[in-house]
């Protein structure tokens, strides 16, 4: 344990005491979000079944929706009065800071056009072609080889199979903004038991 930063002991041999932990309990974020679910379900929030950390809350005119990630909160309604009214509803118990239109969301870069949004994954494909050193490569027309047979080819079985399940969930996380891939994708996720080079 190292002493905070600006904090000079006086003296040699001290320990210091622990007297509460913020973070790094396993059930803290568990207990966080269930005090969260049921303050939002207070003003009639509804979890939604595909995702349990969307909420959908209906009113008379549209509904709002809202988006829980650790501890950032996704907003959107074209409701501005609902979306003002919930706003300040988690202002009585939770400490929030209004950011307006998010730029920048869980790798998504968000840009406002006259007709809608315009969500890119630049710098996460960057980031992923950087890691996988295809940064220089040339762009193909199509994500996959035609008629390639990926099922009989005895070529040799991969070292480290935990670098090849990391790319293709980064690959999934990317079909958010890039749908072309998601064929390619699903067929590579097929071979997660036994991965060989050709793969």
């Amino acid at each position: 344990m190292e002493q905070p930063p600006g904090y000079i002991a006086q003296r040699e041999n001290i320990v210091c005491r622990l007297r509460k932990v913020i973070y790094g309990l396993k059930q803290s974020p568990r207990a966080w979000f269930e005090k969260f679910n049921m303050i939002i379900s207070g003003i009639g929030f509804a979890r939604c079944h595909s995702d349990h950390s969307v909420f959908v809350r209906r009113t008379k005119s549209d509904s709002v929706i809202l988006a829980v990630y650790v501890d950032d909160i996704l907003l959107t309604s074209s409701d501005y009065m609902a979306l003002a009214e919930t706003k300040e509803y988690l202002k009585r118990y939770f400490v929030t800071k209004d950011m307006r239109k998010p730029r920048y969301f869980l790798g998504i870069e968000v840009a406002y056009q006259k007709h809608g949004l315009l969500l890119s994954q630049m710098k996460y494909t960057l980031d992923l072609l950087e890691e996988t050193v295809m940064l220089g490569c040339k762009p193909a027309s199509t994500p996959m080889e035609a008629n390639v047979d990926l099922w009989h080819d005895n070529s040799h079985l991969l070292d480290d199979p935990g670098h090849y399940k990391r790319l293709i969930g980064k690959l999934i996380y990317l079909t958010v903004t890039r749908p072309n891939i998601t064929f390619t994708v699903g067929v590579l996720s097929r071979f997660m038991h036994q991965l060989r080079e050709v793969h």
